[in-house]
């Protein structure tokens, strides 16, 4: 039996994208993980269990299965690995990137079955032509915190030392955003003022994570491109974003386009995400949080 008829498991992660003031342009790969173990089959057959299982695709329309066979015909060969058993962990269609996760798992599976070894920049560019996400592509491959450029011939990106004490809070609220929805509500033009304020922002934060100097976060992760446009899709984003630092957050912000939130904190990231939590259901509307640490290796293929 050729390496690549093993049975193999690939864990994604989680990605938070826009940190506030980078919209499209910073992402940062979290430490929860969906998980998706292949073996060799000559029919399709999907096991999903956790987050929205029962609404996961179990056909060849599931998302990772999708990725996974559309890649192999770019490779010019034939997934064999049709039997996945998926576990789902990241919360869907509330902005920490579950379908950049399964797309980066789909792409590398279909490496993996075909035994061969693709280069992270052509899985990036496979990845984000599938997606349409860089900033959730990019780092779920890769880990840590990235920084993201759109260029002519595709993404141009840099990884970003994130320091290793600063604490995460996630809350998730139950209500749903769907990407394009949250995309529609943005205006086609911005003022040149805001443009700046976001510029100037987005390189603050980036320095101030670089230096682990606190002090500033907190107004290094105000925007004024896509979160206030979002807001009125949201239950509560400004309630909980004003909860978080209250409980001593040093940094706040919607998580992609939201529903969840994410929030940094020097110390009880637990109470930071639970006083979220709580202004979310203060608001009528059922809340999750828990706490969570960046995922500085990116995507995982382990055999079985």
């Amino acid at each position: 039996m050729n390496r690549s008829d093993q049975p193999f498991a690939i864990f994604a992660p989680a990605t938070s994208a826009n940190l506030g003031p980078g919209f499209d342009t910073l992402g940062l790969a979290l430490d929860l993980y969906d998980e998706y173990r292949f073996e060799v089959s000559e029919t399709t057959f999907v096991e999903v269990t956790g987050e929205a299982a029962d609404e996961t695709p179990t056909d060849e329309s599931n998302l990772v299965l999708d990725a996974a066979i559309r890649y192999s015909r770019i490779l010019g060969a034939e997934f064999r690995h049709r039997s996945v058993r998926q576990v789902s962990r990241i919360p869907v269609s509330r902005g920490l990137g579950s379908s950049a996760a399964a797309t980066v798992a789909g792409i590398v599976a279909a490496c993996r079955s075909a035994g061969i070894e693709v280069h992270h920049s052509k899985l990036i560019e496979q990845a984000t032509a599938m997606e349409g996400h860089p900033d959730n592509v990019i780092p779920a491959l890769t880990g840590g915190l990235s920084v993201i450029a759109q260029a002519g011939s595709g993404p141009v990106w840099t990884k970003v030392p994130f320091p290793s004490d600063l604490q995460i809070a996630i809350a998730v609220p139950e209500t749903r955003i769907e990407t394009d929805r949250a995309r529609s509500v943005l205006p086609s033009k911005v003022d040149f003022a805001d443009a700046v304020f976001n510029v100037s922002r987005a390189a603050l934060l980036v320095s101030a994570l670089q230096r682990s100097d606190y002090s500033v976060l907190a107004e290094a992760m105000r925007d004024r491109l896509h979160q206030p446009h979002r807001s009125p899709l949201h239950p509560a984003l400004s309630e909980m974003m004003e909860a978080a630092y209250d409980a001593g957050a040093v940094g706040a912000a919607l998580s992609g386009s939201g529903s969840a939130m994410i929030a940094f904190a020097e110390s009880d990231a637990e109470g930071v995400g639970a006083a979220m939590r709580a202004a979310c259901e203060a608001a009528g509307v059922s809340c999750e949080s828990f706490t969570t640490h960046v995922c500085s290796e990116g995507l995982r293929v382990h055999p079985e």
